[in-house]
């Protein structure tokens, strides 16, 4: 890696916003400090059924704040290490928390400030694909589809995406990156890539840019323009679930 190339993680859960998220921020910046990245972008989980089951509050504003507890603990000890905001939303029943559903779907959203985020989150609880891409275009968020060749994900229309997600490395999930890489290819789409992290031996993919984002509507254009490349590593095989 170049001494002038910024290594972002682009895909990341913490603990306390979602089941599936095993580690609180405190250690977060740990393990990414000990493994040489710049930043992460905190992309936690977001979909109706964790504000209805999950986020604690009587209302929006209460659940929207204990979804924007763990990033405000990352940016406020980071101990050197950059903290970006995004949020990989699911609309609808697109999520994958039932496990009888086998038409899942989640968006990494990249160029979504906290404070934009505060103020519609209960719009993207009750909006359809078209509403967020609305609401996207209108603030300048990117849509990227996770991991969309994992089993039991659908493929969303190209109309409510910017890119995908080429390389997941998640050492649970069978990702199927390789598909992933040649849709992209025959697409010529802007791409993301990232550890999907949610335990602390999950660290393994990256984003490398040429400089650091200034902040979140930076790191769009960044992507926009394509002013990035891809590490790829992939963690060992953990038969734990998640």
């Amino acid at each position: 890696m170049s001494v002038s190339e910024y290594k972002l993680e682009m895909h990341l859960h913490t603990k306390g916003n979602s089941p599936c998220g095993h580690t609180p921020p405190s250690e977060i910046i740990k393990v990414y400090k000990e493994a040489g990245y710049d930043g992460v972008v905190c992309t936690n989980h977001f979909n109706r059924y964790l504000y209805e089951n999950y986020l604690e509050g009587k209302n929006a504003a209460e659940k929207t704040e204990h979804f924007l507890r763990a990033f405000k603990e990352l940016k406020s000890n980071t101990e050197g290490l950059d903290v970006y905001f995004g949020a990989e939303i699911a609309i609808g029943d697109d999520d994958y928390h039932s496990p009888t559903n086998m038409t899942c779907a989640e968006i990494l959203t990249y160029g979504i400030t906290p404070e934009e985020f505060a103020a519609y989150a209960e719009t993207i609880v009750k909006t359809d694909y078209e509403g967020l891409r609305e609401t996207a275009d209108k603030f300048g968020w990117l849509l990227f589809q996770a991991h969309p060749y994992r089993p039991r994900t659908k493929r969303l229309s190209d109309k409510y995406l910017d890119g995908i997600e080429i390389f997941n490395a998640n050492p649970r999930h069978c990702n199927y990156n390789f598909v992933a890489a040649l849709k992209a290819a025959s697409r010529g789409c802007p791409v993301v890539a990232g550890s999907d992290f949610h335990k602390p031996k999950d660290i393994g993919s990256a984003m490398l840019f040429p400089r650091k984002p200034a902040n979140e509507k930076d790191l769009a254009e960044m992507l926009k323009k394509r002013e990035y490349k891809i590490l790829k590593k992939k963690p060992p095989w953990d038969k734990d679930s998640d």
